[in-house]
């Protein structure tokens, strides 16, 4: 659990410094977005270039952003470093961007009471799947608690 919560906080603080670095971040949408698990792949590609191929015009100066180990049994890492960024327990990390820049992002899992996240990036993991009530919010490992 604490490494899906270190992993979370990582991803956040990387997007976090895509944005301070180029004033935007890595999906253009005119509302908040959660990224989908194809769409995670190319957010992980520009956040860690590693120089097999040509930098992307949204990382034009290479910077690597996040280091995320290269894993070939499909958890923890990315699989054979390429694709989502998967949590310990093999499953993608969902990612909320505030793409409308209103500096908030409404909560996964939640209603229209839930108060919003004054956040530009939110990430969590399901958490384990061996544990009773995983897929509920309050399990969750969230990198805004």
């Amino acid at each position: 659990m604490s490494r899906a919560r270190n992993d979370a906080a990582q991803i956040m603080v990387a997007i976090d410094a895509y944005l301070t670095e180029y004033g935007r971040l890595p999906i253009s949408s005119p509302v908040d977005v959660t990224v989908s698990e194809e769409a995670q792949s190319g957010v992980m590609d520009l956040l860690c270039p590693d120089g097999s191929r040509p930098f992307s015009a949204l990382n034009s100066r290479g910077i690597v952003f996040l280091e995320i180990p290269n894993v070939s049994k499909g958890r923890d890492g990315r699989l054979n470093g390429k694709g989502p960024y998967l949590d310990p327990w093999g499953r993608p990390y969902f990612i909320s961007l505030d793409s409308n820049y209103d500096g908030f992002i409404r909560p996964p899992g939640g209603d229209a009471s839930t108060p919003p996240i004054k956040k530009s990036v939110i990430v969590w993991s399901l958490g384990d799947p061996e544990k009773s009530g995983y897929d509920t919010p309050e399990k969750w490992v969230k990198s805004w608690d």
